[in-house]
């Protein structure tokens, strides 16, 4: 069912919007996961590793979005 979701998203909007979509999600979480870690440095170490897959995911998602701006890549996409 995600997977119809998602497709019908793609075509209503193109791939640009579901990419901006998805970074805008990951990126709320990679904010998320700095945030906690900043306040439960005892954890670092257990969290850190999901947070870096994080931001791995983000930066593979700006390569296919060229044109964005420092403001989008750090507050993320109006859609």
């Amino acid at each position: 069912m995600k997977k119809l979701i998602e497709k019908a998203f793609e075509l209503a909007f193109g791939e640009d919007e579901k990419l901006k979509v998805t970074y805008n999600k990951i990126l709320q979480r990679y904010y998320n996961g700095c945030n906690y870690i900043e306040e439960h440095l005892e954890e670092a170490k257990k969290y850190l590793p999901k947070v870096l897959e994080l931001l791995d995911k983000l930066n593979k998602i700006l390569e296919k979005i060229p044109n964005a701006t420092e403001e989008e890549i750090l507050y993320g996409f109006k859609t």
